[in-house]
């Protein structure tokens, strides 16, 4: 009876040892099972992931692009307008300067006296005047009467705008 015993004890022993080991490998099988599952689950994931920030990352830059374009076009209507507005200023200061020469050549055309210029036919045939197409003969001729221009005088000298005894003061702006 003991040996009996000790035989059943030992093939209940052994039979207990296979199912464990049957257990140990179910068990390693699962948990490689468990494992790929869960690596396959990561993998796929960090796809999902990369995909999602792929397509979050095209959304930012085609914004961004889209922004880029926005800002350009005011850029160049910014500059469309200072080069505009630059040419009404150089304009505007064309204008001013003619109109400030027109002044000058105005104020020096009024400068003298009424006295100091010609006003009866009489005293223009006595004035010196300049040769023009339409007068250079009769100058010639009178210059021929008189012997000429004077030979010991500077000729830029020989013709002189009339100075009247009383100048007008000139009020110039700048």
């Amino acid at each position: 009876m003991v040996e009996e015993a000790e035989g059943r004890a030992k093939v209940i022993v052994t039979e207990a040892g296979k199912q464990a080991e049957a257990q140990i490998s179910d068990a390693q099988t699962q948990s490689h099972e468990i494992v790929g599952q869960a690596e396959e689950q990561g993998r796929q994931a960090i796809d999902a992931g990369r995909a999602e920030a792929l397509q979050e990352t095209t959304e930012l830059k085609r914004q961004a692009l889209q922004e880029i374009r926005t800002v350009m076009t005011h850029v160049q209507e910014m500059s469309a307008a200072a080069s505009e507005e630059l040419e009404t200023q150089r304009i505007l200061t064309n204008v001013a300067e003619i109109r400030a020469s027109t002044k000058r050549v105005i104020e020096e055309a009024t400068d003298f006296a009424p006295d100091d210029w010609p006003t009866t036919p009489a005293e223009v045939e006595e004035t010196p005047v300049s040769p023009t197409p339409s007068n250079g003969a009769e100058l010639s001729e009178s210059l021929e009467e008189v012997g000429g221009p004077p030979q010991d005088q500077d000729q830029s000298e020989a013709v002189k705008r009339p100075r009247s005894a009383k100048p007008r003061a000139k009020a110039r702006k700048q």
